[in-house]
């Protein structure tokens, strides 16, 4: 009986071990699970060709070394007409922003994409024309190629892109002239910008 009592409790020792060592397993599947890149959504509206978004799905995989399967284009929406300023010439991006926020599912950020000029407020000025926006941070951003000049806009729209981006991952504006997250100041320096700088490229690789 005494054999027994022992067998017994031998056993169940094993099973608690066994047991303990399954749930320390699932919670390292589960941390595992939560460092995935997150998901970049690309909500073009209607008058961006489907050709430059396709340039700027590629732009941005390259740019962050993210699989394909982390940045998907969603179907084309019209830009509203409530979020015309009052003259009727500009989107307001910050209303923009609110309604792609909206859109934006939960497991990562959406970049609007337009063609069309956009504003916002910006000191003594109520609608100051601006090449992009984004929550900093936050899950949704907005760029335009209004603004852009030259023959190498696609390239310029790929720089913004990350710009704003990078501010919805928290990063601020960089002093570094060459880095994405350059301060416009309301002026196009894109082909100046050549990349993250290392500061900022440590910040925003922790994201993903």
């Amino acid at each position: 009986m005494k054999k027994l009592f022992v067998f017994i409790s031998l056993l169940s020792l094993l099973s608690l071990f066994i047991w303990l060592s399954l749930l320390k397993t699932q919670n390292l599947t589960s941390n595992i699970g939560s460092n995935q890149a997150k998901s970049i959504y690309l909500q073009a509206f209607t008058n961006v060709p489907t050709k430059d978004i396709l340039r700027l799905k590629n732009q941005l995989q390259f740019a962050l070394k993210l699989d394909s399967s982390h940045i998907k284009i969603v179907a084309p929406i019209s830009l509203p007409a409530w979020a015309l300023n009052q003259t009727k010439t500009r989107y307001r991006a910050d209303s923009l922003l609110k309604l792609l926020n909206k859109l934006c599912p939960s497991d990562g950020v959406i970049l609007g994409i337009c063609y069309s000029d956009i504003s916002s407020t910006k000191g003594i000025h109520k609608d100051w024309g601006i090449m992009g926006l984004g929550y900093c941070p936050g899950k949704a951003c907005i760029i335009s190629n209004y603004r852009l000049k030259g023959a190498n806009k696609l390239e310029k729209l790929g720089k913004l892109a990350l710009h704003e981006y990078g501010h919805t991952q928290g990063l601020k504006h960089c002093s570094t002239i060459t880095c994405l997250m350059r301060d416009a100041e309301g002026k196009d320096h894109l082909n100046e910008m050549t990349g993250f700088c290392e500061s900022c490229l440590k910040i925003i690789t922790k994201t993903y």
